[in-house]
């Protein structure tokens, strides 16, 4: 694997420089890798990236000092991972992309849909005491806090229009099955 690295370097003493970067900090720079991407394949190739790189640009590397050589080297390798994981969320965004529902799936949906759009026209129908608070709390997810909150109400009272509410909701929706 270092020969191929080493066949993008022109002159002697890059390709020197270059193999002893190698040989000291691969390890390093894999384990960095696999702890991005949890991945030991994903890890090697983002190891792979980073020393190519680094490879194509070894004149521009200051190998002087040690601590900021392990910066950039770690750096490099950190960007690489972290590409390779937006490629592998891009290519499995498009897998899902194109996968198409199944049947069933979609007449759930559907039977979803009709149940959801039922149950708001009952709930709007209702007295406007509860009907706001189980707006609030069945279709726009506040929590009962965050209710009394915004309707300048205290908690119990919220708490208790809730209850209340789902009796009266649970009746209505019973006689309109009927």
């Amino acid at each position: 694997m270092l020969s191929f690295y080493l066949a993008v370097i022109q002159d002697e003493k890059s390709k020197s420089k270059f193999e002893n970067i190698y040989l000291t900090h691969h390890k390093a720079m894999l384990k960095i890798a696999f702890e991005i991407t949890k991945n030991q394949h994903d890890a090697e190739d983002a190891l792979s990236d980073a020393l190519y790189r680094i490879a194509r640009n070894i004149e521009k590397i200051d190998d002087t000092n040690e601590v900021l050589l392990k910066s950039y080297l770690f750096k490099a390798t950190k960007n690489s991972a972290i590409d390779i994981l937006r490629r592998r969320s891009k290519e499995l965004d498009l897998d899902a992309a194109f996968t198409l529902p199944s049947e069933s799936d979609v007449i759930a949906e559907i039977i979803d849909d009709e149940e959801c759009r039922m149950l708001v026209k009952i709930i709007y129908a209702m007295p406007y005491t509860y009907r706001d608070v189980l707006v609030l709390h069945f279709l726009h997810g506040l929590r009962v806090r965050e209710i009394a909150d915004s309707l300048s109400m205290n908690v119990s009272s919220v708490k208790t229009k809730i209850r209340r509410g789902k009796r009266i909701l649970s009746r209505l929706l019973a006689e309109d099955k009927k």
